[in-house]
């Protein structure tokens, strides 16, 4: 029983479709800057703290990143309790567009020169939808009114943008503004998206198959000029 070799044409092709239709997963939707690594701000016991965002045109996200700081050689997935709320005037709103628990899953990012580590943590929450706004992400460790004593700071970003984060001393269920600077996190969705190659990735796909294709015409027809030759040298009368 003879096996036949894949041909060199078709492996291309399938590797063709395959780099043509990879997904990107991953895509950050909205994001309010980098950790600094030099400061935050407690979401731990008492604490809850929100930053703002605009929401341009419709958007879509399943996955929230945030950067915090804890002390130095400590590992810790936090429960986050997480909301989504509007914005009444440059400070979060009473109104939770959504709003959840999840645990999060850590990341060590560095270590930093004064006694903390930055951590990287992802929280996924399932498909949250958002229209054009401002919003206010809010985030805390743990359940509203639980104590963790975790030492976890939401960690700063040297980017501003639109209000500075507010603060909400759980208790009084009042938030308070302008506590000079940015939180460090990314909305991201993580759904597939087939990539739609560029009209230039295609062009240069397309030439390689037809050279491939050329050169396999370009081999089969010298088989054939040897065979024909091998077999007029076979028929020839030895003298």
């Amino acid at each position: 029983m003879t096996t036949r070799r894949p041909s060199t044409l078709g492996l291309a092709v399938l590797l063709a479709i395959l780099i043509l239709s990879t997904p990107s997963r991953g895509q950050v939707v909205s994001t309010n800057g980098s950790p600094n690594g030099q400061a935050g701000f407690d979401i731990f016991n008492d604490y809850r703290a929100a930053d703002d965002f605009a929401v341009s045109t419709p958007l879509t996200f399943d996955l929230i990143r945030f950067w915090a700081l804890l002390p130095a050689g400590v590992t810790y997935a936090p429960p986050i309790f997480w909301q989504i709320l509007t914005d009444a005037g440059g400070v979060p709103g009473g109104t939770a567009v959504a709003s959840g628990s999840a645990l999060a899953s850590p990341t060590l990012r560095t270590a930093l020169p004064v006694g903390f580590d930055s951590w990287q943590f992802d929280v996924s929450i399932g498909p949250v939808s958002l229209g054009p706004g401002i919003f206010w992400l809010a985030l805390h460790d743990g359940s509203l009114g639980d104590v963790t004593d975790s030492s976890l700071l939401w960690e700063m970003t040297n980017g501003q943008a639109g209000s500075q984060f507010a603060v909400d001393f759980i208790p009084t269920a009042e938030w308070s503004g302008d506590w000079g600077g940015d939180l460090a996190f990314e909305l991201r969705d993580t759904s597939p998206v087939t990539a739609t190659p560029e009209p230039s990735t295609i062009t240069l796909v397309a030439i390689g198959l037809v050279g491939i294709a050329a050169a396999r015409r370009r081999r089969l027809k010298i088989q054939i000029t040897l065979a024909g030759e091998l077999g007029a040298l076979r028929s020839k009368p030895l003298s």
